[in-house]
C-alpha cells in the first residue's frame, strides 16, 4: 500500500543556526512518503546555502527551494500553501527552528485518514518547549474544547508548527488565494476549518519540540507575561482590527460558507457600529467564545468598551 503523499511547507528568514537540526528531524520521519517545500523569504546568512547543499544530497524532486514574497512570515506560508505546483494528500506546515519526533506525520495522517478527503480536516497537537540548547523546559497546554467556528473567530488553538492538514481544506484555502491580508496563518487553517464545519483534531502527545528562544517570531503563550499580552491587546484596539481582517479574508470564501456562520461573522466585524446594548445583546446571539472562562469574561468586557 503506498503512502499518502505529504507536502511539507517550510519557510525560513535566517535560520542558518537550528536549520540542520530541523531538517534532519524530517529526513528521519517514519512517514517517508514527503517532499519538502521551502519558501525563503530573503535570508541573508547562509540558510540558502544548508538548503542548497541539502538539496543536493537529498535530490531536487525531495526538497523544493522557492523565493518568497517578503511580507511577512504568515504571508509566506499562506504562499505555500496557494502555490499551484505543490499537489499532495497532505500539507503539514514546518517552522525552520523546531525539532521533529520521528512519529510527527505518521501520527497525524492515521488521525486524517479516516476523513478520507471528503471533509476538510486539520490536525494540531500540543508541543514540547525546548530551549536554545534543546533542552526541555516545558509542554504547552492540554487540550482545548469546544473547537468551533464561534472560538475561532476569537482565538486560535493551535501552533502552525503542529498543523497537519488535508486536500479538501487545502483546495479552500486556495480558493481564498494568497494575498488575502491574513493575521496568522494558523489562525486562517482553524477559521476556514471550522467554517466549513470540517473536522478539527486536537492531539494531546506531543510529536513536536518547539524551541523557545530570542529570534523567535513567535513563541509559546502560556507565560504570565503573554497572557497579559493578549489582555493588552485586547483593549488596546488591535484586537479589534485582527477581527475586521478576518472578517475581510472570510469575504473571499463567502460562497463556501453556511448562512448562519457568514452571518456570525458579519455580526461581530460589525459590533464596534452598535450602541453598547445592541452590542451585548448580539454579542450573546452569535455567541463567540474563548477556551476559558476568564477569556470570555475579558472578551465580554472588551465588547462593553467597544474595542471587538
Amino acid at each position: 500500500m503506498v503512502e499518502p503523499r505529504v507536502a511539507v511547507l517550510m519557510c525560513t528568514y535566517n535560520g542558518a543556526h537550528f536549520l540542520n537540526e530541523q531538517l534532519d528531524s524530517i529526513a528521519a520521519q517514519t512517514h517517508q512518503n514527503w517532499v519538502l517545500w521551502v519558501s525563503d523569504d530573503g535570508s541573508t546568512d547562509n540558510t540558502l546555502d544548508i538548503l542548497k547543499s541539502t538539496q543536493a544530497l537529498w535530490g531536487e524532486d525531495r526538497l523544493k527551494i522557492v523565493e518568497g514574497p517578503r511580507l511577512g512570515f504568515a504571508r509566506n506560508f499562506l504562499y505555500l500553501a496557494c502555490h499551484p505546483a505543490i499537489v499532495a494528500d497532505y500539507y503539514a506546515f514546518s517552522d525552520q527552528d523546531d525539532i521533529w519526533l520521528t512519529e510527527k506525520l505518521s501520527r497525524a495522517i492515521g488521525l486524517l485518514e479516516p476523513q478520507n478527503n471528503v471533509l476538510p480536516a486539520l490536525y494540531g497537537s500540543r508541543t514540547l518547549l525546548i530551549n536554545a540548547q534543546g533542552e526541555t523546559i516545558g509542554i504547552s497546554k492540554l487540550t482545548p474544547h469546544d473547537l468551533s467556528f464561534q472560538n475561532a473567530l476569537v482565538q486560535n488553538i493551535a501552533g502552525g508548527n503542529t498543523m497537519v492538514f488535508n486536500h479538501a481544506l487545502r483546495d479552500v484555502v486556495q480558493y481564498g488565494g494568497s494575498d488575502l491580508d491574513i493575521v496568522s496563518h494558523d489562525w486562517w487553517l482553524y477559521i476556514v476549518a471550522t467554517a466549513l464545519r470540517g473536522k478539527i483534531i486536537f492531539d494531546q502527545q506531543p510529536f513536536i519540540e518547539y524551541r523557545q528562544h530570542k529570534g523567535n517570531l513567535v513563541g509559546a503563550n502560556a507565560s504570565i507575561s503573554a497572557k497579559l499580552n493578549r489582555l493588552s491587546q485586547l483593549f488596546s484596539g488591535r484586537f479589534k482590527g485582527w477581527i475586521q481582517r478576518n472578517q475581510a479574508c472570510l469575504l473571499r470564501i463567502e460562497t463556501k460558507l453556511s448562512t448562519d456562520f457568514a452571518d456570525i461573522a458579519r455580526k461581530l466585524a460589525t459590533l464596534h457600529r452598535l450602541s453598547l446594548m445592541q452590542r451585548l445583546i448580539h454579542f450573546k446571539q452569535i455567541g463567540v467564545r474563548r477556551q476559558s472562562l476568564g477569556g470570555t469574561f475579558a472578551l465580554l468586557a472588551a465588547v462593553v468598551l467597544n474595542q471587538v
